[in-house]
């Protein structure tokens, strides 16, 4: 198994409202998401969208540990899904970790997607982690992929996310 870095993206001063990954080329077998990432607003989720399509549902089962609590629920959504990160109620400076594997991802298959991530702070009951499956139902590539904020707000400066083809 062999990891090509296709790009790596890294907030500067200000923020960002998105980040995207454009042109994916298709010549990989999996894709690989890092991401260490903050917001500017008080909301821990971010939603992920693959190829801008709207349309298509997502159909995800997600588990997660608060800090006090297991939580675990199943949701369809149209055009996006869901994970949680570090936000301005966090300890300050403090990032979170995601990673998000896309299989088969140039495939005419539904692809299927699992990620894991981790927020961090001082205070037990607001760290969350996070384990995530979904299923994109196209049969098309994915030649890209943006990540919004839940609400309006920012990515912060240093917010960076990295994207590996896997051969």
């Amino acid at each position: 198994m062999a990891y090509e870095l296709i790009e790596t993206i890294e907030v500067g001063s200000g923020g960002v409202a998105a980040l995207e990954f454009t042109s994916i080329p298709n010549d990989g077998v999996h894709l690989l998401l890092l991401l260490s990432s903050r917001a500017d607003n008080g909301e821990q989720a971010f939603y992920t969208t693959i190829n801008n399509s709207g349309g298509y549902v997502y159909p995800q089962r997600y588990q997660g540990f608060n800090g006090s609590s297991v939580q675990s629920a199943s949701r369809d959504d149209n055009g996006f899904f869901f994970n949680f990160h570090n936000h301005s109620g966090t300890t300050t400076n403090t990032f979170s970790n995601t990673s998000l594997l896309i299989s088969n991802y140039a495939s005419s298959s539904f692809k299927s997607i699992s990620t894991e991530s981790s927020t961090e702070n001082n205070s037990t009951s607001s760290i969350y982690n996070l384990i995530h499956s979904a299923l994109y139902e196209s049969t098309s590539a994915v030649s890209s992929i943006k990540m919004t904020q839940q609400l309006s707000g920012n990515f912060v400066q240093y917010t960076t996310a990295s994207l590996y083809k896997i051969y």
